[in-house]
C-alpha cells in the first residue's frame, strides 16, 4: 500500500481479501486501522497516546508547531502554551508567576508579592 492507506485483510467466503483503504481524514498516515493516526495532515497536531490527530491539543499538552505533535507540559504546569515551560494554568498549590516574559508555575510567591486565588 502507498503511504496515507493501510492493508485490510478480511475473508470472504473462506478466501483471504487484501486490499488497500485511505486513512481516515485527518490521518496523513495510519497504523492497525484506518482512524490510527501515525502523523496528520496540515493543520492538525498528532496526540500519540491516542493515536489520534487534533485542532488543539488537550490540556497538559501544547500545540507544538515544529514537530506538529500534541507535547506535554512541564510537570508544574496544568496547562501551557508554545513551550512546555509556558505555563497558563498550574498545578494545585502551585502559583503562576511572570519572569522575563515566561509564565512559572512556583510553590511561594517572591519578596513583594502576595498569593491570590483568582
Amino acid at each position: 500500500c502507498t503511504a496515507g492507506t493501510i492493508l485490510i485483510t478480511s475473508i470472504v467466503n473462506g478466501q483471504f481479501n487484501f486490499s488497500c483503504q485511505n486513512c481516515s481524514v485527518p490521518c496523513k498516515t495510519c497504523v492497525d486501522t484506518i482512524d490510527k493516526c501515525s502523523s496528520c495532515i496540515n493543520g492538525f497536531f498528532f496526540l500519540e497516546s491516542s493515536k489520534k490527530c487534533l485542532l488543539d491539543c488537550p490540556i497538559g499538552y501544547y500545540n507544538d508547531i515544529n514537530s506538529k505533535n500534541c507535547e506535554l507540559c512541564d510537570t508544574s504546569c496544568r496547562s501551557c502554551k508554545d513551550d512546555k515551560s509556558n505555563c497558563t494554568s498550574c498545578a494545585s498549590t502551585l502559583f503562576l508567576q511572570v519572569e522575563n516574559g515566561i509564565n512559572y508555575c512556583k510553590l511561594t510567591c517572591p519578596n513583594g508579592f502576595f498569593k491570590s486565588t483568582s
